[in-house]
């Protein structure tokens, strides 16, 4: 199943580890700049444990309760008029707050309050049969803040249409997509300030940027260079003798290369 529109795409299949073991995976595919570029970051997320949930909802009590409460994620069930029916050992955990105090109540209780209205719609697209998502930056009871990543999934409870909510602390993922950000600006930073010419090639043999400097020495644009156009006047022997280099140290080797041309 494939979840697409604007932000992140999603889609849920299933693997076999190595030794055979079947399991689910959902993956979001999200746009990311890394040098100034758009690649794709892939997140996979094992979700077999809360498909079993799921499956049980809607095969036995016995079972549900079993696989609800051993599940690793945060687990909510909420009715149709969107009052909490059940919560697993998960998420009393993560959000500090007991059982008893959960049930019955008709709103957020980790996400922030000004999200109420959003996810009541989205609680309304999911008893209509749509799988939901959304993220926040949720509060427990002592008052620590984390980020959660909450799923909406619409099942049959007892013959009545429920709404699962599967929760799960994403604040270290928050995390290495900041670095990922922050690695990027620094990266600019010292590629831009270097004193030196700097030229950046992908594994595809193309030049894909080159800083201030490189401008300066060689009175090539960063476009122009990109583009191609410094290289018209270039025998095709130099730019195989170069390709050849770019090849070697893809591979690792450390490679010197002097020419006897004017542009490097």
């Amino acid at each position: 199943e494939v979840r697409a529109g604007r932000g992140p795409l999603h889609f849920e299949w299933p693997r076999r580890n190595k030794d055979g073991s079947r399991h689910w995976d959902e993956v979001t595919l999200k746009k990311v700049e890394v040098a100034g570029k758009p690649h794709i970051l892939a997140i996979t997320r094992q979700i077999t444990e809360h498909k079993k949930a799921v499956e049980a909802l809607r095969a036995s009590e016995e079972q549900y309760r079993a696989i609800f409460n051993a599940s690793a994620d945060s687990l909510v069930l909420r009715d149709a008029d969107f009052r909490v029916v059940d919560v697993n050992p998960s998420y009393e955990a993560m959000s500090g707050r007991r059982r008893e105090d959960a049930i019955g109540r008709n709103d957020l209780t980790m996400s922030p309050p000004e999200l109420n209205a959003h996810v009541r719609q989205l609680h309304a697209r999911a008893l209509a049969g749509e799988r939901v998502l959304f993220e926040a930056l949720a509060r427990r009871k002592d008052g620590s803040r984390f980020n959660i990543e909450t799923r909406g999934v619409p099942i049959l409870h007892k013959g009545q249409p429920h709404v699962l909510y599967i929760g799960r602390d994403i604040t270290a993922r928050k995390t290495e997509e900041e670095l990922l950000r922050a690695s990027e600006e620094q990266y600019r930073a010292i590629f831009d300030a270097s004193e030196d010419a700097l030229i950046l090639w992908n594994s595809e043999l193309q030049r894909v940027d080159v800083n201030p400097a490189y401008e300066r020495i060689y009175g090539f644009t960063r476009e122009e260079v990109l583009k191609g156009i410094y290289a018209l006047n270039v025998p095709p022997e130099y730019v195989e003798r170069r390709r050849d280099t770019v090849r070697r140290t893809l591979a690792g080797e450390h490679v010197l290369f002097v020419s006897d041309l004017d542009e490097i």
